[in-house]
């Protein structure tokens, strides 16, 4: 866990300064403003955080290769989508989230097989679904580069977090309650979304837009 804080840090410190004044956040430019795009998408925040905790209930060296992995899906749906050579899914992430806080709520050991393909497809579908549509050229592979280290590094704090949390019987009691918790906000978003795509198939108005989970930026902190 001591070689995860390192990396993360580095990663951080040797992050390279904003060039352009075109961001969503103004001021702070299009590095920073990927950096912080995980919290500021429901979607994302909820499978960084399910993801995160699942790894740091599992033994250290699994969750290093887990954390491994992580990176290693992340860095290709960046890529991937940097290229616009797949699109994102927010849906993906949605379910993905779900079965991780499932999974943190049962609080048991994962197989390594498991928990390793659990790992790389949050990473993917999180790589996969943060370009930023209105940047271009350079401007969007600093976006890229900055959501990449933010995810990473704010994926850290849940796993040290859970990590922690097996010294005590009740910190592992939160850490599991926690994960229900974020099963359940997917589900609900999930629900919501399906409801509102068969309301507009039917003819009846629609209860949650499903452009309320597709956009970055557009998602705000509203979960519905």
């Amino acid at each position: 866990m001591t070689r995860l804080r390192l990396v993360l840090w580095a990663g951080l410190l040797a992050a390279p300064l904003p060039v352009s004044a075109h961001s969503s956040v103004a001021g702070i430019g299009h590095f920073y403003n990927g950096f912080l795009h995980p919290l500021f998408v429901p979607a994302h925040l909820m499978l960084l955080l399910a993801l995160s905790l699942c790894l740091g209930q599992q033994n250290n060296r699994l969750a290093e290769a887990g954390f491994a992995f992580y990176t290693a899906g992340l860095a290709a749906g960046l890529l991937l989508a940097g290229f616009a050579l797949v699109p994102g899914e927010p849906t993906a992430l949605l379910l993905l989230a779900m079965l991780s806080g499932l999974l943190v709520a049962l609080g048991r050991p994962l197989a390594r097989p498991l928990c390793l393909a659990l790992a790389v497809a949050a990473g993917l579908a999180l790589g996969l679904d943060s370009v930023h549509e209105s940047l271009s050229g350079n401007d969007k592979w600093m976006f890229l580069c900055g959501c990449g280290l933010g995810v990473l590094f704010f994926s850290l704090y849940p796993l040290l977090l859970a990590d922690k949390a097996k010294a005590a019987l009740w910190m592992k009691t939160g850490v599991r309650v926690a994960g229900s918790w974020i099963a359940a906000a997917a589900l609900l978003v999930l629900a919501l979304a399906y409801a509102g795509t068969a309301g507009q198939l039917s003819g009846m108005p629609a209860v949650a837009p499903e452009s309320r989970l597709t956009p970055p930026f557009q998602t705000g902190l509203a979960l519905a």
